[in-house]
Order: C-alpha cells, then sequence, then structure tokens
C-alpha cells in the first residue's frame, strides 16, 4: 500500500501508486477495507485521503471489528488450551496513540478463559516502540536497541508470551534476540472463536473508537509547496522540549538533543530557511525518527511532528540534501 514510499519521502511516488490503488479498488466497488495491520488502516484512513483526491473508502482494523462484533453478537470465546495462559500485550504505536484503540486488544484478551493479562510499564498511548517506522533500512543499529528494549521491558512482566496485532512490531520483536515467546494476538483470537459459544449481546464502549484522524494534506509537492507548508508549522513551535522525553529514538541515544523531536523540528526550520547543513546531517538527523507519534501527544501546540518529517524528508530529496541511494528503498519495500 505505499508505506515505504511515504515514510522515506518519496512522496510523488506515493501520490501516483496511492492514486492507481484507488483506481483498482473503485473498478472492484470497494467500500471497506479491513485489514491486520493497524498501519494500512492508517495509511487508508489519513494518508490516501490527503494524497487522492476523493478518496471515499473506509478502513477498519481486524482487531476493533471483531471486537464490536464479540461484544454486539454477544459471542462468548472458548478457551485456547495450546496457548499460554499469562501473558502480556504490546500497544503498537499506530493503532494505540494515533489510532485511539486501546481498550479493545484487552477486551478480546479479557474474553478468552483463563487467560491473565499481564502490563507491561509502558503500555496503551504511553507504550514503547518497538523499532520499526521505517528504520530498519537506513538505521538498523537503532532499529534494533528499541526493539530489544520493548523485548526486554515485555520479558521483564513475567509473562510467557507477548502479544500484539501488528505484524511489523511482531517481526521486530522476533529479530530482537530476546529470549520470549512473541504472538499475534489474531491468532489467540481466532483459536478462541473456534470454540465460542452464543451468550447475551452487550453494550461496549470505547474510548477513540473509529475517532477521526487528522489530515495534514501539503500545499504542493514542490520545493516551494513543502518549503511553505513546513515554514507554517515550523513557526508555531514554542522549543518546549516537552517532546524530548517522549522521544523514542533519543531515549536509546541517551537524550541526544539532534535526535530528538525538537532537534528534528530546528532541523527542518534550518531546511526552509536555507542554511547550510553538514553532509549526512539530514540521513543522521530526520531519519532517525521511527514516527511513534510520542512527540504529537506531548506537543502543547498541537504540531504534527510525524508528518513535519515526512514532508522534511521529502524536501530534503528534492534538495539532494539525500541521495536517494542512501535509504535503499528502490521504490520497493516491505509495504
Amino acid at each position: 500500500f505505499g508505506a515505504v514510499l511515504h515514510t522515506y519521502g518519496l512522496l510523488d511516488e506515493f501520490s501516483e501508486h496511492a492514486r492507481r490503488v484507488w483506481e483498482r479498488f473503485r473498478e472492484a466497488g470497494v467500500r471497506t477495507i479491513v485489514t491486520p495491520d493497524p498501519v494500512a488502516a492508517l495509511f487508508f484512513r489519513k494518508h490516501y485521503p490527503e494524497f487522492v483526491d476523493g478518496w471515499d473508502i473506509d478502513a477498519v482494523t481486524w482487531v476493533e471489528l471483531v471486537a464490536e462484533r464479540v461484544a454486539s453478537e454477544g459471542v462468548r470465546l472458548g478457551p485456547v488450551s495450546r496457548w499460554a495462559m499469562r501473558v502480556t500485550y504490546h500497544d503498537p504505536c499506530v493503532q494505540s496513540r494515533i489510532m485511539g484503540m486501546v481498550e479493545q486488544p484487552r477486551f478480546l484478551i479479557s474474553e478468552i478463559p483463563g487467560v491473565e493479562l499481564v502490563e507491561p510499564p509502558r503500555r496503551g498511548v504511553n507504550t514503547g516502540c518497538s523499532g520499526d517506522g521505517g528504520l530498519e533500512l537506513v538505521q538498523p543499529e537503532i532499529a534494533r536497541r528499541l526493539a530489544r528494549a520493548r523485548g526486554e521491558e515485555l520479558k521483564n512482566t513475567g509473562a510467557e508470551l507477548a502479544l500484539t496485532s501488528c505484524p511489523a512490531c511482531l517481526l521486530t520483536l522476533r529479530s530482537s534476540g530476546v529470549e520470549m515467546f512473541f504472538g499475534d494476538l489474531i491468532d489467540m483470537v481466532h483459536d478462541a472463536l473456534l470454540s465460542a459459544k452464543r451468550g447475551e449481546p452487550r453494550e461496549v464502549r470505547w474510548a477513540g473508537a473509529r475517532r477521526p484522524l487528522r489530515l495534514t494534506k501539503p500545499k504542493g509537492l514542490s520545493v516551494e509547496g513543502l518549503t511553505s507548508t513546513l515554514a507554517e508549522f515550523a513557526s508555531r513551535c514554542v522549543r518546549c522540549g516537552f517532546c524530548n522525553p517522549t522521544c523514542s529514538t533519543a531515549q536509546v541515544l541517551d537524550g541526544l538533543e539532534s535526535r530528538s523531536a525538537r532537534g528534528r523540528v530546528t532541523l527542518i526550520r534550518a531546511t526552509v530557511e536555507g542554511r547550510d547543513l553538514r553532509p549526512g546531517e539530514v540521513l543522521d538527523r530526520l531519519y532517525t525518527c521511527v514516527l511513534c507519534g510520542a512527540c504529537e501527544l506531548a506537543c502543547p501546540a498541537g504540531l504534527p511532528v510525524p508528518d513535519m518529517i515526512i514532508y522534511g524528508r521529502a524536501l530534503a530529496i528534492k534538495l539532494g540534501l539525500v541521495e536517494r541511494e542512501e535509504l535503499g528503498v528502490g521504490g520497493g519495500g516491505r509495504r
């Protein structure tokens, strides 16, 4: 669905890719997309509308869909004897922080007889990042540090199994080197549905369910359009630093200011103002962001920092501050 193109700032290519996807969906009569990947749902609900005029297709994750159906149709999930009974849950950044889905996966886990949930210290909107977000291609060492730190945190809960509901998070956690079993919540719920029974329907309301996502469409994909968009955002930054303690990559880099959220916004401001930057500075700073969204929640000015990072990357590419070969994407990628 083009996440790699968008993540690395190849916005012209992403825009064209998204338009072709929309045309295919329209030809097939698609009205709603159900996906196991919260990042895919985010793209179809936020980034596609930002880049495709007339986009009118809804997208839901399996977590929100199944949780709603289990409650509204009175489904009583059955036991899952082949699974560990003491589990912990890793909230994907996109699913919890950006899309507001925190309670739904916990509801599903709580409905399975005999399964005990033990929470990690960082959970919900304050979840710890597992190191995806595009780092694996350009900053693999930072990605590994994040994955290992999160994996150890989950292991220290004493759970026998760590569950998540994001394919990318599952991949990074399984590659972290932490000796723990990591699994996909969808598999456990599938097994529980095989022995489910019908009960009484329940009305359950979840905070943040299907909430609208903020769109931040740039004023254009030219140098001028991106510069104008970023200059407007950067002018609102009060440099308070509230975002810095929340920055996932800064935490594993000992709080390095240049690799913090505020440091990246400062670099974006320098870029739009035309200041000289040292070789590799954009790659070292903008491309160490994991796009976890924690900084956006902490920002008193309400800046859409992850979107600013993406547009900053796109501008840097157009200005020749980053070579496409340095990104290692070649127009493709896992997503």
